[in-house]
């Protein structure tokens, strides 16, 4: 009965020392994660937030549509030259 209880404690401590190093492994993850966050919404901001601007925001002309203005005989009024 004695080694029973000595197995479940040795099973026990494994447990523990197993779920320590997840926890910690985790723990680092989150870590990782939080800093990247922070590298990316605080130290580049101005310089995402332009890139955003400039892939967002472009000036293209367009050439307005022009024609010719008719009455209702269709003899031309006014023409664009």
């Amino acid at each position: 009965m004695f080694e029973f209880k000595k197995t479940g404690q040795q099973h026990k401590n494994k447990f523990m020392l197993r779920a320590g190093v997840a926890g910690l492994l985790a723990l680092i993850g989150f870590g990782l994660l939080v800093f990247r966050f922070w590298v990316l919404q605080v130290e580049r901001h101005e310089g995402l937030a332009a890139r955003a601007d400039s892939n967002r925001i472009a000036v293209v002309p367009i050439a307005p549509r022009r024609g010719e203005i008719v009455d209702r005989n269709g003899e031309v009024l006014a023409r664009n030259y």
